[in-house]
């Protein structure tokens, strides 16, 4: 399936490693293909072998050569028993230096398994180490779990959240805002999903009969899901529900190609059907779109410039102005610092 490659070259006088490369090969054909490089610091090791900090300067590798993607600290406060993390924060930077932090992560971890997959997860995302700005609030509930495969997760998001005195403990504040209910029922060997469904609801807080209750907001069936040697997404068929998966709205088969270091695709093509058999007679339209990203924005995965082009045809070689529907481009020239058009 892969091979994982890892070198210590330093050791402390109780042998724990203190710079190490990890080197991640995957399996291809005859041949293994290197994906992944990464170098490691650790350091402040206590008495059971568990480093207090770690630095990972991550590198993608295509064709044998090294692009950077990032730079992390990771600060491991606590561990249990089995030497799972529970109480961790990272700080991402976009540059080796450490000198321009994206993000700022707080993460309470709890219920692992012998996998080391943990079964409830609270994390709160900040704008940076002063964690006064929060971009994003979730917990994490994983059910249905072997080995390393989740078949069930419950990802629930707020808007705010407070950190007890002494670390240990994260609360969400406030009305939840979204719930997303994900249940896989196949993965291939790397352990992405082939196959699951997706229901969404979110909180509605208009006053009325409904109010402080969750409500219906989507719900897919996802099938058929391909990925290249980095774990992105290449192919997808997406069908869409109005109810919890009983009336047909929409086949959508998606095809996405040529990644940035960030997981983000650059060519996309989505094709939307009115009828589970995908023939061009079924076709609502195909949509051709092309990003661009760069800078924060890319981190964030919001593209600078976007241009999609819809055709009334699905057949790539007669797709042109005859049969377009309609183009729009858009160009973001000035972002916020969560790379948020502005």
């Amino acid at each position: 399936i892969d091979q994982t490659v890892t070198n210590t070259t330093s050791s402390d006088s109780f042998g724990n490693a203190l710079v190490q490369t990890e080197d991640k090969y995957v399996a291809s054909g005859s041949s293994l293909v290197q994906t992944t490089h990464m170098d490691i610091t650790n350091s402040g090791y206590d008495g059971r072998g568990d480093a207090a900090s770690q630095v990972i300067a991550t590198y993608s590798v295509t064709g044998g050569v090294q692009t950077f993607v990032n730079s992390q600290t990771f600060t491991d406060r606590t561990y249990d028993s089995s030497h799972d993390v529970t109480n961790q924060m990272v700080l991402t930077y976009s540059d080796l230096a450490q000198k321009n932090l994206m993000d700022c992560e707080e993460i309470r971890s709890s219920g692992f398994n012998a996998s080391g997959v943990a079964t409830s997860q609270v994390i709160v995302t900040y704008l940076d180490q002063t964690e006064n700005s929060i971009i994003s609030v979730k917990t994490i509930t994983n059910s249905d779990i072997s080995g390393a495969n989740v078949g069930e997760s419950v990802i629930t998001t707020y808007a705010s959240a407070t950190i007890s005195a002494d670390l240990s403990t994260i609360t969400p504040t406030g009305n939840p805002i979204t719930q997303e209910t994900i249940n896989t029922s196949s993965f291939d060997q790397y352990g992405n999903a082939i196959a699951q469904t997706v229901y969404t609801q979110y909180w509605d807080t208009t006053p009325g009969a409904k109010q402080n209750t969750w409500q219906f907001s989507s719900y897919q069936s996802i099938t058929a899901n391909t990925y290249d040697l980095h774990n992105n997404l290449l192919t997808s068929t997406v069908d869409n529900y109005s109810d919890m998966g009983t009336t047909f709205t929409t086949r959508e088969l998606i095809t996405n190609s040529n990644y940035d270091i960030y997981g983000n695709a650059i060519n996309q093509v989505v094709n939307t059907y009115n009828s589970t058999t995908t023939t061009t007679a079924n076709l609502a339209n195909s949509e051709v779109i092309v990003n661009q990203y760069s800078g924060t924005a890319a981190f964030f995965h919001h593209a600078t410039t976007s241009t999609v082009s819809r055709y009334n045809t699905d057949v790539t070689a007669s797709q042109g102005l005859s049969t377009m529907i309609d183009q729009t481009v858009t160009n973001t020239t000035s972002s916020d610092s969560f790379g948020n058009a502005l």
